[in-house]
């Protein structure tokens, strides 16, 4: 099989399925859910007009949606990190090579994969494009986004609460 898939295994090894990451061009990451669902984040043809993308797959393999977001706003828009928080909803981050200054996205979407709401971060100095940006949700919605260049929190609003600069490479 060529190019991106998703594998099921048993315990013992032995494939259960497969299934091509189909409009899934490069993975950023995988959620399984309480309902034994697939979810994976990533972006589709990164450097032809794609953008950040979300696929739930039921625990057979069958896709139970695909969504895009904030798709076509910029074909340089890719998907760098990824979590789903106790409440179900999934947080996607990442950042936004052809925005200058430099810019990076945050969006929510709730368990059925509808925007929840998206927001675009503007990021000096410019140096940190292509760098990954990560993300941690926090109790009550909320999530922490950083790069290397700065760190913010949002509520489950989407509303920044604050914006800090400093040098920050990962979240735990």
């Amino acid at each position: 099989m060529a190019g991106w898939f998703l594998t099921k295994y048993r315990q013992n090894g032995t494939v259960i399925w497969n299934r091509p990451f189909g409009p899934v061009a490069t993975p950023a990451g995988l959620a399984i859910d309480a309902a034994q669902n697939v979810i994976v984040a990533g972006t589709t043809n990164y450097y032809r007009d794609g953008g950040p993308i979300l696929v739930k797959y039921d625990p057979n393999g069958n896709v139970l949606w695909n969504k895009g977001v904030m798709a076509g706003k910029n074909p340089f828009r890719f998907t760098t990190d990824f979590a789903q928080n106790s409440a179900g909803e999934f947080f996607v981050v990442g950042s936004d090579a052809g925005a200058e200054p430099g810019e990076i996205f945050v969006a929510k979407l709730t368990a059925n994969g509808a925007l929840g709401w998206a927001r675009s971060v503007p990021v000096t100095p410019v140096s940190w494009l292509f760098t990954d940006a990560c993300l941690a949700p926090t109790a009550g919605g909320g999530v922490y986004v950083a790069c290397n260049v700065m760190l913010a929190r949002f509520n489950s609003a989407g509303q920044k609460l604050w914006q800090r600069p400093g040098q920050f490479v990962a979240l735990a």
